[in-house]
């Protein structure tokens, strides 16, 4: 029935005719409202047809069902022995679980809304007719102002002469309310034992139950999709609980609601489109026909909204003005926004941090958004989505939330996807000089296998290892340079695995090392070889002002030969990166 938990757009006769009468007391009726709190029956368990509900947000959104004839989802528990065929109900355990699991499900972004999830003011509303209250019926509404619509919705006596329609439909998710007026304000109304709340039914809308729970209004347009006034339909059932009213429009026509024209039909019809629940108003407990509304859980309008850039200087038509939007959404804070692409050869992540700035998938990287946007080129496209607000770090740079980011995971041989895979040990190398990736300046290249920088003069390249433990409580790591000449050298820490991790050509060697330099020690080698610390130095995690987890890349410069490869006179190990954890 609830398909994708949404609807199967089915009217479903389930009523149990050995099935016990209900009663309604303890529900919010009427919510204290004057003249709404008589009339209500108790609920019969042979309730005619009724259409399928959608399971969005429902958690907390109680009673359940179209008539509020469920305090909560523990009451459906029987279903799964009468309806589903389990040979044992649920256990309290599974239940909750159930509950949990339901609690998550939201409604997604209304495609009626505005990128910035704003409501439409012009919105052609194909598939909708007149119905004969003003026009004859059958000929296509006109365009529709979703801003006035939502005016009209709010005014005053619009329902009878009486009552707005936000009196029972409240704002922003169209449910009745969870308070009840008392001494002329609307007071919240505690929750039941199992954290069930008490949303307002009522006994005057005219169908064929009289308990009615005031239904929520945020997926009316899913169900467009049958009107009487036209000889072919998508589906066979429409409006109220039981799917008897074929349209909107028919529904907003009725002669209870005081419209004044087709023009005024078209802007609620347009509002009902675009109504998803979020950036509306609340209520006020001491507004007679506008009480508070619960909350709502939707996504923004842009969510989902993606691009992919192929080149900066050749976009395509409105793409700048769509990235300029999606950077604009995040800087409020209204959504999240990732970036993923191949750069290097290797997939990437970004996440907008704001300001126009990404943090990319390695903890010590960040870019503006000039530059990862200038780096887009056929072969290194770049896509940048709209994702929900708190979901962008998990989709962007750390999917299995462990606070390792993603790339600096695979750096150093760890599962990103498992929150049990975190890097550990003393790190790994990179960025060899033996033609795997940048060559080496003069042809210099080590053995493959060696892992160890391009060659010297000695004709071996200098290698650097590590050892001890990379924590920045009790920080043990020791550098370990070696097959270097017997000549000054220099440690030194960066920020960035330079180049892609593939190095650029500086001196008789490759610079691996990158981003912001921080010089560690300098020492004389013996015998090829020297250590950081040398022996009363400062750990590395402090000298090289390590203040948080994340990565840093290491490297060796040491002297070479005036007469080698190039006019320099110095040379480089390979790289070495850390991840330093807390």
């Amino acid at each position: 029935c609830h398909v994708d938990a949404r609807l199967d757009h089915l009217a479903w006769d389930l009523g149990d005719p050995m099935g016990a009468i209900k009663a309604a007391t303890g529900q919010n009726l009427g919510f204290g409202f004057p003249g709404l709190g008589a009339g209500f029956q108790s609920f019969h368990p042979m309730k005619g047809p009724m259409t399928t509900q959608t399971l969005q947000d429902i958690i907390g959104n109680e009673p359940l069902h179209w008539r509020g004839d469920r305090d909560g989802l523990e009451e459906f528990n029987g279903a799964f022995l009468g309806l589903q065929g389990d040979d044992a109900l649920l256990t309290v355990q599974e239940m909750q679980q159930y509950e949990d699991f339901l609690a998550t499900i939201t409604y997604p972004p209304n495609p009626f809304r505005n990128i910035d999830n704003s409501l439409p003011t012009d919105l052609p509303l194909p598939g909708h007719y007149t119905t004969g209250r003003f026009a004859p019926e059958g000929q296509p509404l006109p365009n529709g102002d979703a801003v006035a619509g939502h005016d009209l919705y709010r005014a005053p006596n619009m329902d009878a002469g009486v009552l707005a329609c936000v009196t029972c439909h409240t704002l922003p998710t169209g449910m009745g309310t969870d308070h009840r007026r008392l001494g002329g304000v609307y007071v919240p109304l505690p929750v039941g034992p199992n954290g069930e709340h008490h949303h307002a039914l009522v006994s005057r809308d005219g169908t064929s139950n009289v308990s009615t729970k005031i239904p929520q209004l945020r997926n009316v347009y899913e169900k467009v999709g049958f009107n009487t006034t036209q000889p072919v339909n998508h589906f066979g059932s429409g409006f109220l609980h039981d799917g008897s009213v074929d349209s909107i429009e028919r529904f907003i026509s009725e002669p209870v609601f005081l419209v004044q024209s087709d023009q005024e039909i078209a802007d609620l019809v347009a509002f009902m489109l675009a109504f998803s629940g979020s950036d509306l108003p609340s209520g006020s407990p001491t507004a007679l026909l506008e009480p508070p509304g619960t909350s709502s859980q939707d996504s923004h309008a842009a969510v989902g909204q993606q691009t992919t850039l192929v080149s900066l200087a050749n976009p395509a038509p409105q793409q700048l003005r769509l990235i300029f939007i999606m950077l604009r959404l995040a800087d409020l804070d209204t959504v999240g926004l990732v970036a993923k692409g191949v750069q290097a050869g290797a997939s990437r992540g970004y996440v907008y941090l704001g300001d126009g700035l990404f943090q990319s998938d390695r903890s010590a990287e960040t870019k503006t958004a000039a530059q990862l946007l200038g780096g887009a080129a056929p072969g290194s496209e770049l896509t940048l989505t709209v994702v929900p607000k708190g979901s962008e770090v998990r989709i962007g740079v750390d999917r299995d939330r462990d606070g390792v980011f993603d790339r600096d995971e695979l750096d150093f041989g760890a599962d990103p996807a498992d929150p049990l895979s975190i890097p550990g040990g003393p790190g790994v190398g990179f960025c060899f000089g033996d033609g795997t990736g940048c060559a080496c300046p003069c042809g210099n290249e080590s053995p493959s296998g060696a892992q160890a920088g391009c060659l010297s003069s000695f004709g071996v390249g200098g290698k650097l290892t590590a050892s001890g433990v990379p924590s920045l409580s009790s920080d043990t790591l020791v550098l370990a340079g070696s097959q270097m000449t017997n000549s000054l050298c220099v440690y030194f820490q960066g920020t960035l695995r330079e180049n892609d991790a593939i190095g650029s050509p500086l001196g008789d060697g490759l610079l691996c090392a990158g981003g912001a330099i921080v010089r560690l020690g300098t020492t004389n080698n013996s015998g090829g070889a020297s250590t950081y610390p040398f022996g009363a130095e400062p750990p590395v995690s402090v000298q090289g002002a390590v203040l948080v987890p994340g990565t840093r890349t290491y490297q060796v410069t040491y002297r070479n030969s005036a007469s080698f490869c190039t006019t320099s006179t110095s040379n480089y190990t390979n790289g070495w990166s850390v991840f330093w954890s807390l």
